[in-house]
């Protein structure tokens, strides 16, 4: 399969702009339905074999609110006091605005059941008004 001449001008826009703007962030998802758990190991082996590696995580947990807030968890024992809690008042967290530009830039490849897109990310402190209106 290939990549419509349409598909592959939008994902060079998408990643330009990722490229000229250290506040956006680019992603892409595939949806579950085109992808189990072999395909998944045989594209991490194929990333590997081209000399990728993985980056080391630590366990988080990412909260989006319907204000494009997202507050991220980190650590497991704070992932745990958040769930026994169900508020962020005694867990520690990073927050910040996760939203769409002015133009969209989203771009969907059926076939492959990918989504790529870029979005703006603007850290928020623990004391911003955003938060507190939350």
């Amino acid at each position: 399969m290939e990549l419509h001449p349409e598909e592959i001008s939008k994902v060079k826009d998408i990643i330009s702009t990722w490229l000229s703007n250290d506040k956006m962030e680019l992603e892409s998802t595939i949806t579950f339905p085109q992808i189990n758990t072999t395909m998944f190991m045989e594209v991490a082996q194929r990333l590997t074999s081209k000399g990728y590696t993985a980056l080391p995580q630590e366990d988080h947990i990412k909260i989006l609110t319907p204000e494009n807030v997202r507050f991220t968890i980190v650590g497991i024992s704070s992932i745990e006091e958040y769930c026994r809690t169900d508020s962020l008042e005694t867990a520690p967290f990073e927050a910040m605005v996760k939203d769409r530009t002015g133009k969209e830039f989203t771009v969907d490849i059926e076939e492959y059941g990918t989504r790529i897109k870029v979005r703006r990310e603007l850290p928020l402190s623990k004391t911003d008004p955003d938060i507190k209106a939350l």
